[in-house]
């Protein structure tokens, strides 16, 4: 995780207007298999729209099922 904010600076450079949530969401995943700091920002310049849109996808349907699971409790 240490290479979370090159990562973040780097997203933010490539997809202004997105959201730092959005961001830091993809920025976690990608951190967590950086091994170097040639690996973050290769990985971070790696990101297509198309991937930052799945990622966000792929939250919004979590938190949806989360809280379906909460509320039928």
């Amino acid at each position: 995780m240490r290479y979370r904010q090159l990562i973040i600076d780097t997203l933010k450079a490539n997809f202004k207007g997105v959201s730092d949530k959005i961001i830091g969401r993809l920025a976690d995943k990608l951190a967590a298999k950086a091994a170097t700091e040639e690996d973050a920002k290769a990985a971070a310049e790696a990101v297509t729209f198309q991937q930052l849109l799945d990622n966000y996808g792929d939250s919004r349907a979590t938190e949806a099922s989360i809280t379906a699971v909460k509320n039928y409790e």
